[in-house]
């Protein structure tokens, strides 16, 4: 069953200037492996940076997502994808609360 990919995630793939940008950036620093968070549903940056042909690992915090990415990706033998939290729940947690309180006392200068 086919998946509908939202637009963001197709603008990605198929950016004229994200695929280079990545090869140049691999190139530059000699990149060996790709860490990922955020597969989604492996259609957008996931599908680049499977075709660089690189060691992929990508973490999805969505059961759904990383099912619907793993078929995506499945011609892929780089690519590792993981269901999990790329921070413990707890950092997350408190880093929504910093951020939260950060937002709020610079809109409202406090």
């Amino acid at each position: 069953m086919p998946h509908r990919i939202p637009m963001c995630a197709a603008e990605l793939s198929t950016d004229s200037a994200f695929k280079p940008m990545v090869e140049r950036l691999i190139a530059k620093y000699n990149i060996e492996e790709i860490v990922e968070t955020g597969t989604y549903f492996g259609r957008g940056s996931s599908l680049i940076f499977a075709k660089t042909n690189l060691p992929v690992f990508s973490i999805e915090c969505n059961a759904r997502h990383v099912a619907i990415a793993k078929q995506n990706l499945k011609d892929y033998p780089n690519v590792s994808i993981f269901h999990g939290y790329s921070l413990r729940r707890k950092e997350m947690i408190e880093f929504i609360f910093e951020d939260s309180i950060s937002v709020v006392s610079q809109r409202f200068r406090f």
